[in-house]
C-alpha cells in the first residue's frame, strides 16, 4: 500500500492531536460565516457563505463527535477484547496484583509457605536486606509476629534452603554511567548478607548467587520445582522506579505458562552464572 506522503501525515497527525482545538475554531468560524450570510449584514453571495460556514460547521462537530464518542467506544472494545486473548493465552487472571511494591507483612505470609526453597532475586536486594537490618514487625495471618530476619532464622532451622541471587558488582560497574551508586548498593547488601551468613552457620542452607546478566525483574520464589509453586514478580519498567512498578503473585497450578517463563529464566541464572556458597 502507498504510504501517504510526510506533510499528509503531519496534516493528519496534527488534525488527531488538536481535534478539540480545531472543532472549536470551526465553530466560531462556522457561526461567524453564517451570521455573515444574514441579510442585515451582507447581502451579496450570502447563501454561498452560509453553506460555506455549515460545511465547516458540521464537518468538524460529527468529526469530534466520532472520534470521542463512537471511536472511542470501538477503540475500548478492542483493547478489552486483546486483553480476554492475553488472559485466555497466560491462563490470566493474575492471582493478585499489588499496584506498588507488597508490604512486609504480605512478603512473610509467602515466606511462611514454603515447604522446600525460598529464592530472592533481585538486583541489589536492597529491600530484602533492609527488612533484615529493621526492627520492624510483621504480622500473618495464623497470628504469627516477629522481626523478618526471625522469620528467615527460623525458617533456615525448618530445613528451608534459602538463595539469595545479586547482581555481579563487576556488571554494576558497567551499568555505573546509567544508574550512578548502584555498584556501591550491592556491595553493601552483599557485606551484609555475609554477615548474616556467619550468624546462621550451621542452622541450615543459606546461598548468594551473583549472577552476570542485565537484570530485568525482581521475583520472590518459592518451592519453584513444586506443585504449589508461588512466585511473587516485578518486571522492571523504564524510567520507573522499582519500588514502584506493579507486582505480580503468580501461582504454578493457575498461571503455569507464565509462571514457566520466568523459573525457567532463574533456573538457567543459577546455572549458567559463577554461585558462591556462603
Amino acid at each position: 500500500m502507498k504510504q501517504p506522503s510526510k506533510p499528509m501525515q503531519w496534516a493528519r497527525s496534527a488534525i488527531e492531536n488538536n481535534l478539540t482545538i480545531l472543532t472549536i475554531l470551526a465553530v466560531i468560524i462556522g457561526v461567524g460565516l453564517r451570521y455573515i450570510a444574514d441579510p442585515h449584514t451582507f447581502s451579496n453571495n450570502k447563501e454561498i457563505i452560509k453553506e460555506i460556514g455549515n460545511f465547516i460547521l458540521i464537518t468538524f462537530v460529527v468529526g469530534f463527535i466520532y472520534e470521542n464518542f463512537v471511536n472511542y467506544r470501538y477503540k475500548h472494545e478492542f483493547i478489552h477484547e486483546i486483553e480476554n486473548i492475553l488472559s485466555n493465552k497466560f491462563n490470566l487472571p493474575i492471582s493478585k496484583v499489588y499496584l506498588q511494591r507488597p508490604e512486609l507483612n504480605e512478603k512473610a505470609e509467602l515466606m511462611k509457605q514454603a515447604t522446600k526453597e525460598i529464592i530472592e532475586f533481585g538486583t541489589a536486594l536492597r529491600t530484602f536486606t533492609s527488612y533484615m537490618k529493621s526492627n520492624l514487625s510483621f504480622h500473618t495471618s495464623d497470628g504469627q509476629a516477629g522481626r523478618y530476619r526471625d522469620l528467615i532464622e527460623q525458617r533456615l532451622s525448618e530445613g528451608i534452603v534459602i538463595r539469595c541471587m545479586v547482581l555481579s558488582p563487576e556488571v554494576a560497574a558497567v551499568l555505573e554511567p546509567y544508574e550512578p551508586g548502584l555498584k556501591a548498593k550491592i556491595e553493601e547488601s552483599l557485606t551484609y548478607l555475609l554477615e548474616f551468613q556467619k550468624s546462621v552457620e550451621g542452622k541450615g542452607t543459606f546461598e548468594v548467587i551473583q549472577y552476570r546478566t542485565i537484570p530485568r525483574y525482581a521475583a520472590i520464589c518459592i518451592d519453584g520445582e513444586q506443585k504449589g509453586s508461588k512466585m511473587l514478580l516485578s518486571p522492571y519498567v523504564p524510567n520507573v522506579e522499582n519500588a514502584k512498578v506493579p507486582a505480580y503473585l503468580i501461582e504454578k497450578t493457575k498461571e503455569e505458562t507464565l509462571f514457566q517463563v520466568y523459573w525457567i529464566s532463574i533456573k538457567n541464572i543459577i546455572k549458567d552464572q559463577k554461585k558462591e556458597v556462603l
